[in-house]
């Protein structure tokens, strides 16, 4: 078999099955289709519609809706006058977008993902007829025009928008689908019609492009090798993917991007084009598989990593875990002998399982603990425990958000908010009541949702240090970051600096850390002030604000307030400056103020646990520390050993586990039996077992020259001893290192 008897095998083959119906399935019902005929029979064209391009699309739209019933594949007989009037008016549509000139941004939705699908979908329907006008055009001049017209519209997938550089030249290569939003990811291959574009064109180049594209999207990305991965989103070394720039879209663009590489090369298994696989590394892809299904808790996302974060209706939007077994079974059906047999052991189990909860896998791959450092997220999941911590930092973008078709005001998620569950019910009708500046887990100037101006900003927030940090030892953790949101204003994908939005969100500082042990969380912040108090407001700290189980009753001890709630016991030290405070009501969601979908969302009341403590107005150097127990029960003990914006850390009582982050790397961390120095900024972990310690820690800045990091222990009353831990290098840089100090060596 040649390359080209391929291809028209694969023309025909993927002729047989309309894609992307959504795109034009609900332009009409039923009834409309007598009368729709009936206009192109009559005028060739739609009388009720004028001749711009936003018409254009509807007709074809509708030219879809109508012909879906005569698809050549299901044998139904379409008389000759009909067929020749959808023929005539899908050229007429179809050329008047194809002869539009602007080539810029604004040629985008439309004229590169909704109008080329149409056109496609219709292409494919007429495939016979489309073959009849290009073998004998002089035979069959009505289909070869049509054919012509519905082909240019189909090349604007290749052609548009124009990137003004050396791609525009040959759009039809490699490069055009790298470097650059429009053309990685999700943009690039799936709302993109590029393949079925490819195939109604029958080019062999085309074709190979695009597999050997595909190929190459199934690789790492990582903040150490984003100028030189092939693709600049996608799939994260960390297991976590990126999408609109270096934001965590696990659900979105890198995910629908590699569901359609994944597409495209199984056409090509079997094929002279399967050579291109030798390009693709599948064991990036089982990782990715294993991260991503940390984004969800059962049935719920965690709202760190979409513009849909408030979506109310998520009915038709797939859970984590069934993207999981999409991408599983890809792998399983067409590239099983690519991957190890350990790797296929693991798949065939989660096609068979279905939940991750239920995979029998070690500790860290589906369940336990586990640190992205390319996306600055903690995340613990446990059958009956949930909590996704979602830190900020310089090298990650912020959520996005687009007030005219998504989330209007997630502003703060990347702010050390967290989602803490046990039955996976918690936010699911209480976040339709939030203010935003109070998510669970944020230190913010309040602003209640009515004052912050609704925006649409592709890169969303991100803090203005690079200091974000994680270590895992076990079911022991640590992360920590710097916040302080940054309000530059930059170019987004499209080239437009957008420069409405509430600059009061701006000017808080706080160093906040984060450690997981056992039943325990435990949270800190120091340094808390505010740099631009002109602008007013007082400032909280959120700890929850979720679902009210349980009439709560408040108790004050030992310079502590308690308080329960759903089963987990909240303990507050009071705050020297500011005060604690409770609220369990009934509130009134307002989907549609947080999403533009909402509009049909029906409010109701809902009841509410907000925990949190106030910090009042212009705050200096404040603090706070609080922890949560969970199923009630108090496992460890545990002793705050410095919570400064220089050094924080915790210990169990007999020191079992220490843990700190070291903003500042002069400090030292003091314990009952030893001193800590570090030599750069990092978070540690130092963890005693049988026969000696395990000492963790990681680069918090993720710098190239950072190649170690030492650690000098002083046992009180005994001499230092100075361990040199090694940091992964090149595309794992960020990752933890470890070592294990035997007893002797630490005696």
């Amino acid at each position: 078999m040649t390359k080209q008897e391929a291809v028209d095998a694969l023309s025909k083959k993927i002729a047989q099955h309309p894609f992307r119906t959504h795109e034009f399935i609900n332009v009409g019902l039923e009834e409309d289709k007598e009368k729709w005929m009936k206009m192109l029979i009559d005028k060739k064209k739609f009388s009720d519609l004028g001749s711009t391009p936003d018409d254009a699309v509807v007709a074809m739209q509708r030219i879809a809706f109508v012909s879906k019933d005569f698809h050549w594949k299901q044998g139904k007989s379409l008389d000759k006058v009909s067929k020749e009037s959808i023929m005539e008016a899908a050229a007429y549509y179809c050329k008047i977008e194809a002869d539009r000139k602007d080539v810029g941004s604004d040629r985008f939705h439309q004229s590169i993902f909704r109008f080329p699908t149409v056109a496609l979908n219709v292409f494919f329907m007429f495939y016979m007829d489309m073959e009849c006008g290009e073998k004998e055009p002089e035979k069959y001049p009505t289909e070869a025009k049509a054919r012509h017209e519905l082909l240019r519209v189909a090349y604007q997938t290749f052609s548009l928008p124009a990137r003004e550089d050396e791609t525009d030249l040959n759009p039809v290569s490699i490069q055009r689908f790298r470097k650059h939003v429009w053309w990685i990811g999700g943009n690039a291959l799936t709302y993109r019609p590029v393949f079925y574009v490819a195939l109604a064109f029958k080019r062999v180049d085309m074709v190979q492009v695009l597999v050997d594209v595909a190929a190459k999207s199934i690789s790492a990305v990582s903040q150490a090798t984003i100028e030189t991965a092939f693709w600049e989103e996608g799939m994260c070394v960390d297991g976590f993917g990126w999408g609109h720039g270096k934001q965590a879209y696990n659900s979105g663009y890198p995910t629908d991007g590699v569901l359609e590489a994944l597409h495209i090369l199984s056409y090509s298994v079997g094929t002279p084009f399967e050579s291109a696989l030798e390009y693709a590394d599948f064991s990036v892809l089982v990782r990715y598989i294993q991260g991503i299904t940390w984004g969800a808790y059962g049935d719920f996302t965690a709202p760190m990593q979409t513009r849909h974060i408030f979506l109310k209706d998520k009915s038709n939007r797939k859970t984590m875990d069934a993207i999981a077994v999409s991408l599983a079974t890809y792998l399983i059906e067409y590239f099983a002998a690519y991957l190890t047999e350990k790797e296929c052991k693991e798949m065939t189990q989660l096609l068979e399982k279905k939940s991750t909860l239920d995979m029998c896998s070690k500790a860290g791959d589906y369940l336990g603990l586990r640190y992205f450092w390319n996306n600055d997220s903690m995340i613990c999941k446990e059958q009956g425990k949930y909590i996704y911590v979602n830190m900020a930092s310089k090298r990650c973008n912020g959520v996005e958000f687009a007030d005219f078709m998504a989330d209007k005001r997630n502003y703060y998620t990347a702010d050390g908010a967290y989602v803490i569950l046990q039955s996976g019910q918690e936010y699911k009708e209480v976040m339709g009541t939030w203010q935003v500046a109070h998510l669970p887990g944020v230190t913010e100037r309040f602003i209640p949702n009515k004052n912050l101006l609704t925006e649409t900003n592709w890169h969303g927030y991100h803090s203005k240090h690079d200091f974000a940090a994680g270590v895992v030892l076990g079911d022991a953790g640590i992360c920590a970051f710097i916040y302080e949101k940054d309000e530059t204003r930059e170019k987004d994908g499209a080239g437009v600096v957008r420069n409405e939005f509430t600059k009061e969100m701006c000017g808080i500082k706080a160093y906040k850390s984060y450690f997981f042990i056992g039943n325990m969380f435990y949270c800190l912040g120091a340094g808390i002030s505010d740099n631009k108090p002109e602008y007013g407001g007082e400032v909280d700290t959120t700890i929850n604000n979720t679902l009210a189980r349980q009439n709560t009753e408040w108790m004050e001890k030992g310079g502590y307030v308690y308080v329960e709630n759903d089963g987990i016991q909240y303990g507050i030290r009071k705050p020297e400056n500011g005060e604690v405070y409770l609220k369990m009501e009934e509130r009134l969601s307002h989907w549609y103020d947080l999403h533009a979908m909402n509009s049909n969302v029906e409010e109701k009341m809902c009841s509410v646990f907000e925990l949190g403590i106030h910090h009042g107005k212009n705050p200096q150097d404040e603090s706070y520390e609080y922890f949560m127990c969970f199923n009630n029960k108090k496992n460890v003990e545990i002793h705050v050993l410095e919570n400064s914006k220089h050094l924080q850390g915790i210990a169990t009582v007999n020191e079992d586990i220490i843990a700190a982050v070291y903003y500042d790397a002069n400090q030292k961390l003091r314990t009952k039996t030893m001193d800590i120095h570090v030599s750069e900024p990092c978070a540690l972990l130092l963890q005693k077992t049988e026969k000696g310690y395990r000492l963790a820690l990681c680069d918090a800045e993720q710098k190239s020259e950072t190649i170690n990091v030492d650690v000098t222990l002083c046992i009180h009353g005994d001499k230092k001893r100075t361990y040199t831990i090694k940091m992964p290098q090149n595309m794992w840089r960020g990752k933890q290192g470890e070592i294990f100090i035997s007893l002797e060596e630490s005696q």
